[in-house]
């Protein structure tokens, strides 16, 4: 009996202590404050296996974009802006999950594409190798908050 009471102490011990490591953790901005590099082929998604890329055009001006994108991304639930201002025409995001605070990073920049913004997005994991899909879908679901795509949706 004691020696199961020993195991089950030991792993919620080793339970709390990754979790703590992995809210705790410290992070470089540098690492994460990224520009979105897309291929200039337009608008459009690129998915990848930890994360995902996406360019829109939008019909108004990068920064009233910009400025829309953040205050989308600051409303979404464990979201707060890591690194950038709209002045800078870059914003990095980190959002945690919700149980384990696992750390996922949006970069959003926009520029002047002539009638309007091209906006990029690179919405990445922070931790581990595939996201299953939570960075598409948040993007996804700021996108559609943000309204008013005008290609690429």
């Amino acid at each position: 009996m004691n020696a199961l009471l020993i195991a089950f102490a030991v792993v919620c011990l080793g339970f709390v202590g990754l979790q703590g490591f992995v809210r705790l953790m410290p992070v470089d901005e540098a690492d994460w404050h990224v520009t979105p590099i897309m291929p200039d082929v337009g608008p459009g998604d690129w998915p990848l296996r930890n994360g995902t890329r996406v360019a829109r055009d939008f019909e108004a001006r990068p920064e009233e974009v910009l400025a829309r994108v953040q205050g989308v991304a600051l409303a979404t639930d464990r979201t707060r802006l890591l690194a950038g201002s709209v002045e800078d025409g870059l914003l990095t995001f980190e959002t945690r999950s919700a149980f384990w605070g696992f750390p996922d990073y949006t970069s959003v920049s926009a520029k002047s594409d002539g009638s309007g913004a091209r906006v990029e997005i690179y919405a990445r994991q922070g931790i581990g190798a595939y996201d299953w899909g939570v960075n598409a879908a948040r993007v996804t679901d700021w996108l559609d908050a943000l309204g008013e795509v005008a290609s690429g949706s």
